[in-house]
């Protein structure tokens, strides 16, 4: 398998199991806590270091009493790190003083540092040894002893460690050690300096574990890796703690930490509250989140490298939030509102109360974002900003705009009354501008009124999607106005109404009974071909067909007369004996209306 497939797998495979483990891996998590340290009475005035915690114990790496007295008399090459263990409680609490030495893995040089994973039960542990290498000095081949840091895998069998396996990738021409193992078991991270494979002196690299088996090992790139030392690396929980001398350092090791997301690590950061001018480094997190061990040779304590317990306390966030109306401000209570972090994962969901407002409590800070959404509007999100408020602006789902013009001039007419269904009407401005939103109606009546105008009646179907766009134009009211009305047509030497007619029609109904008052004489055009006394006879009867329509729809014969002008009202030139094309007679062929009175 590819080095990148192995890297995918370990995104993939970390979100999986991070998925159910608590918020702790919200946001920049060392930013928004604070750290006291304290130092701990296990401490010697040689060196400790290397803690994990190892089921109700936290091990660690240290001298015994027989080689501090080497190191005592000098015998500093004669004395080797050995395991160590004390008893905690189920916080990660000391609960003694005592420094028990663990015998079972009897190897004659340095143990330690270790890592656990409680789901196999395996512990990963760093051994040493002397390896005779052959190098070349002055053009002649000797042999060298040189001390390579190698990881074997432990179990526990009868209350007692036994190593069963070295990991696959030892080799004797270079150290791996320092692991830190996730909690599935699969991706052991670990320190080496693999020739020719590290952006420094030491670089982190991890294997991935799949079907049993142990991949090389990958480095996991320049985002982590400097040209200095990264060493000590702790996994937990979506999170690569580490220490490195890097430039940007306080000076000598310093912790650092970056997070794992489905893009790879993130932007590495400085553990600001931990780090000074000496080496600080082997950070590890109690599962609590509330406490943890490193180690520091800072001044002003006994010994080399001491370990020293940290408490850590959440500052935790209340994150606020308004919803309201984009377009008229108003608070929409009762939207839904979810909280989820910026993977997209939610975290709580509630409603908006009665003024619109949310809040969600007891949080750890992080990156978060908010979706509002209710019935008819448009569901909005937004990133919840520095100051922890969100005002969140919802749009309707169906918004109505419509311009009511003059129909002559095609220009707005102010002061227009307009009612939609049984809302109230609304008296238009300058811009002669409808607005409305739509929701849920099964259709939509535009009534219309406006002084020295014919009321007027828009009829407009409701299913359409966002922003629909329409336009009303007001015939004015004037004696003997004259209105075409389009789209009235008759079969040929016939004066029956055709069912395409009848919409054309149905305006004028309408027009009629929005304007009780209002008479009106139908007129009927023909064009100059034929006779003027078949013309004239033939629009007559084709007139008293359209009127005979209009009162079947419930309009009183008394208000409309039907008047035949033949082609007694032509529009153009093409009269008797001229050539015309068929278009140009088309618009002779016309029906109108006309207003006679309205008293």
């Amino acid at each position: 398998m590819s080095r990148f497939c192995f890297y995918t797998m370990l995104v993939f495979s970390a979100f999986v199991f991070e998925k159910t483990q608590a918020q702790v891996v919200q946001g920049n998590l060392f930013q928004y806590v604070s750290i006291e340290s304290h130092y701990t009475n296990i401490n010697t005035d040689a060196s400790e270091m290397g803690p994990v915690f190892i089921n109700d114990e936290l091990w660690y790496t240290a001298y015994s009493k027989r080689d501090l007295k080497r190191i005592d008399a000098g015998r500093v090459d004669k004395a080797f790190y050995k395991q160590f263990r004390t008893p905690i409680d189920k916080n990660g609490y000391l609960l003694t003083n005592e420094r028990n030495e663990i015998d079972d893995f009897d190897t004659p040089f340095h143990e330690g540092p270790a890592a656990y994973c409680e789901k196999t039960g395996e512990l990963f542990l760093t051994l040493s040894n002397f390896i005779n290498v052959e190098v070349e000095e002055d053009g002649l081949i000797v042999k060298r002893n040189r001390m390579r840091l190698r990881i074997v895998v432990a179990e526990l069998s009868d209350d007692k460690w036994e190593i069963k396996e070295e990991m696959p990738f030892n080799d004797p021409v270079y150290s791996v050690g320092h692991p830190t193992i996730t909690a599935s078991g699969d991706t052991l991270f670990f320190t080496s300096d693999i020739p020719d494979d590290n952006n420094g002196e030491t670089d982190i690299y991890m294997a991935v574990r799949e079907n049993g088996s142990w991949s090389d090992p990958i480095n996991i790139g320049d985002k982590i890796n400097s040209k200095a030392k990264e060493m000590f690396p702790f996994y937990h929980h979506g999170i690569l703690i580490f220490a490195s001398d890097r430039e940007q350092g306080l000076g000598g090791l310093d912790i650092y930490y970056s997070r794992l997301t489905k893009d790879g690590f993130s932007e590495v950061l400085p553990i600001e509250q931990l780090n000074s001018p000496s080496d600080d480094f082997g950070l590890i997190i109690h599962e609590n989140n509330e406490l943890g061990y490193f180690v520091s040779n800072r001044p002003g304590y006994d010994g080399d490298d001491n370990m020293f317990r940290i408490t850590m306390t959440q500052k935790l966030v209340e994150l606020k939030g308004k919803v309201i109306d984009k377009l008229t401000s108003n608070i929409i209570p009762d939207a839904k509102i979810e909280l989820k972090d910026c993977n997209n994962n939610i975290i709580a969901e509630k409603l908006s109360n009665q003024n619109g407002e949310f809040i969600f409590d007891d949080l750890l800070p992080g990156c978060y974002k908010f979706t509002a959404s209710k019935q008819y509007f448009i569901l909005a999100e937004e990133a919840v900003g520095d100051d922890n408020y969100t005002l969140l602006k919802l749009s309707p789902a169906k918004e109505l705009e419509v311009v009511v013009l003059e129909q002559d001039n095609r220009s707005p007419v102010k002061g227009v009354s307009i009612t939609m269904n049984t809302k109230p009407a609304e008296i238009l401005g300058e811009n002669a501008l409808f607005y409305s939103r739509i929701e849920g109606e099964s259709s939509i009546i535009l009534d219309t009124q406006a002084d020295g105008y014919l009321n007027q009646t828009k009829r407009i179907n409701p299913d359409f999607k966002g922003m629909k766009r329409d336009t009303i134009f007001l015939m004015k009211r004037e004696l003997n106005r004259t209105f075409v009305l389009e789209n009235i047509y008759y079969d040929l030497d016939k004066w029956d109404i055709l069912p395409e007619s009848e919409p054309e029609l149905d305006k004028l109904v309408a027009i009629l009974k929005e304007n009780p008052t209002l008479v009106v004489e139908l007129g009927s055009h023909t064009d100059s071909r034929g006779s003027d006394s078949y013309n004239l006879n033939l629009s007559q009867r084709r007139s008293e067909s359209a009127v005979a329509y209009i009162v079947s729809q419930g309009v009183p014969r008394s208000r409309i007369v039907a008047k035949g002008y033949g082609e007694t009202q032509l529009v153009n030139d093409c009269m008797n004996g001229v050539e015309c094309s068929d278009s140009e007679h088309r618009k002779n062929r016309r029906t109108e209306f006309k207003i006679l009175s309205w008293e």
